[in-house]
């Protein structure tokens, strides 16, 4: 999708649509993460409600527990401001760990890990955790879920309360962050739009609409109205500047998943009081900080000399541990499932399989194939040391029949 270039700036636009939604809509909620973009958004919205009559604002904070002391303090102030009516969420869930082939996910919170949690529960009256969790979430909520059940419920559950039909989200997501959250805007399948940035899918409940109204700001905007306006802002952002890190740079997210894992190496030169918790708390930080960044997270590594990559992968799949075998002999299984009906038995290729990413490039150019039609040993044993454990280059995600298996290994190794 091409852009389409308005003759305003984007806090004139973001302005326009943040008031459109707050009038279209009978309830509403800010999602906060501490970040640059939702606060700068979350700054935004309280003002407009201001002028608007509609505060205080909503707003949900969920705590990962691995998070920046400077990201607490920020959500802490702005959750303690008047205009805003806070949900801090501290409630366990199942969540990516991507720089251990041994623990494939961990539970932020997780009561049995309570001594090595990264800090303190959060205490102040508006948090919700497992001990006063309201009694209408207890009917869906499921610590060993994969799915990011906030997204899906609560939404709805606020609706709920407001008494309202319908509402709205607001998330401080912008496009230029990545190809990824830019096609997020262009794509129009499997959602409903009342414009380009305002949809429901049916991942966010029935009740429940996302907005988007900065997603055309550029990092230089975030800043440039912090600094405008004299916003509160996430003073860990000082460090990383400090540290040299260019705008673009600067994240404070959960740095464990499998997409957010780059940033890992920056937690101990940022914070390095909270790094020393995070490699307690969690399974593979260490490796992730050194080795993330290296070719080893890159699909560019090499083998022994002596062995093909054939031998390699078999090797590599013998080295792992039970869990981690399974899962990706279960991914290989499906691959080559796909192989044999596509490109066998519909493209009627001999061969579909290569020891070499290069040598598959290689054949399916001659061949004038799409490269979808074949594949290489080179590639399937690059997921296991990548550690990419759905195989995403191959196009799989997280499906019902993984989220289960999820569920199953956080309940076996609850104890542990």
């Amino acid at each position: 999708m091409s852009k389409k270039y308005l003759k305003k700036n984007v806090l004139e636009a973001a302005t326009e649509r943040i008031d459109w939604a707050l009038t279209e809509f009978p309830a509403f909620y800010v999602s906060f993460s501490g970040g640059k973009d939702s606060g700068v958004l979350l700054n935004l919205v309280i003002e407009r409600a201001s002028k608007l009559g509609k505060l205080p604002v909503p707003t949900m904070f969920f705590d990962w527990e691995t998070c920046y002391k400077g990201t607490v303090d920020f959500v802490r102030r702005m959750m303690e401001r008047p205009e805003v009516e806070p949900y801090w969420l501290c409630i366990p869930e199942c969540e990516d760990n991507g720089s251990s082939i041994f623990e494939r996910f961990w539970k932020p919170w997780d009561r049995s890990k309570k001594d090595l949690w990264v800090r303190p529960m959060p205490d102040m009256p508006y948090v919700i955790n497992e001990d006063n969790l309201p009694e209408e979430w207890r009917s869906w909520y499921n610590p060993n879920d994969y799915s990011m059940w906030v997204v899906k419920h609560f939404g709805d559950w606020l609706a709920e309360k407001k008494g309202a039909d319908s509402l709205v989200n607001f998330i401080g997501m912008r496009t230029l962050e990545s190809y990824g959250r830019h096609m997020l805007i262009a794509a129009g399948k499997n959602r409903v739009k009342k414009n380009h940035y305002t949809y429901q899918t049916k991942d966010n409940g029935a009740r429940t609409w996302i907005s988007l109204p900065i997603y055309d700001w550029a990092v230089e905007d975030v800043w440039a109205a912090n600094g405008k306006f004299e916003w509160d802002y996430n003073r860990t952002y000082d460090r990383f500047y400090y540290a040299g890190s260019t705008l673009q740079e600067m994240r404070i997210c959960n740095a464990l998943g499998e997409s957010q894992k780059q940033d890992l190496d920056m937690w101990q030169v940022v914070e390095p009081e909270t790094w020393d918790r995070l490699v307690q708390r969690v399974q593979g930080a260490n490796f992730g900080a050194m080795y993330n960044k290296t070719n080893l997270n890159r699909l560019r590594t090499l083998k022994p000399e002596n062995s093909t990559w054939e031998e390699y992968t078999q090797l590599l799949l013998e080295s792992l541990p039970p869990d981690a075998k399974a899962n990706f002999e279960d991914k290989f299984r499906i691959i080559f499932n796909w192989f044999e009906n596509y490109s066998r038995k519909k493209q009627g290729l001999e061969k579909y399989m290569f020891d070499t990413r290069k040598e598959a490039k290689a054949f399916a150019k001659e061949h004038e194939l799409s490269i979808c039609y074949v594949g290489s040993w080179e590639t399937l044993a690059n997921f296991i040391i990548k550690r990419d454990w759905v195989c995403k280059k191959y196009g799989f995600a997280i499906s019902e029949k993984t989220t289960k298996h999820i569920e199953g290994l956080m309940k076996k190794y609850e104890d542990l």
